[in-house]
């Protein structure tokens, strides 16, 4: 069993931490697990199941429904998690979840706040570049405009020229 990667035991009535600590045996190959539907209650012993997990499915288990912030909190423990109960985890939402468990809601506010300038920051970078491509194409048009000046002048000189050679 040490060599486990995936495992799926759904609808089993599992109902607490010592129904699967049997899974520390394999925590260390173990990265797909299924253990929606059963009846397993929040304990803070089975995150730690779970360390080199990528894929974790609890839904529809009371340690779910009854743990606060429970999904910040296993985001936060798990390093290597990418799916908690079906949704993906991105990494604005891992660096609010590892602020928040190592440094509680003032780590929380900072990221957030982080976060957030980020956006600003991003947000004035993309208008600087939507200005200085508005430029480029108004600088093409004057480019264009100067050039079909030049080339009038250049056709008024000749016809001026021309008239000159008939007399008027």
């Amino acid at each position: 069993m040490t060599e486990l990667q995936s495992l799926a035991i759904s609808h089993n009535y599992l109902k607490d931490y010592e129904s699967i600590e049997h899974l520390r045996e394999c925590s260390l190959t173990l990265t797909n697990v299924d253990l929606s539907n059963n009846k397993l209650e929040g304990d803070e012993a089975m995150i730690g199941l779970f360390i080199n997990v990528k894929c974790l499915n609890l839904m529809d288990n009371p340690c779910v429904r009854e743990q606060k912030y429970y999904r910040r909190r296993m985001i936060g423990h798990l390093p290597n998690l990418m799916y908690l109960d079906s949704r993906g985890i991105d990494n604005e939402e891992r660096a609010i979840a590892e602020a928040w468990v190592r440094e509680g809601d003032l780590g929380l506010k900072k990221v957030k706040d982080d976060i957030i300038r980020s956006r600003q920051v991003q947000k004035q970078l993309r208008s600087m570049e939507v200005m200085q491509n508005i430029d480029r194409h108004r600088n093409g048009k004057i480019i264009l405009f100067k050039g079909a000046i030049e080339d009038c002048k250049k056709e008024i000189t000749r016809l001026q020229d021309a008239m000159k050679e008939l007399g008027h």
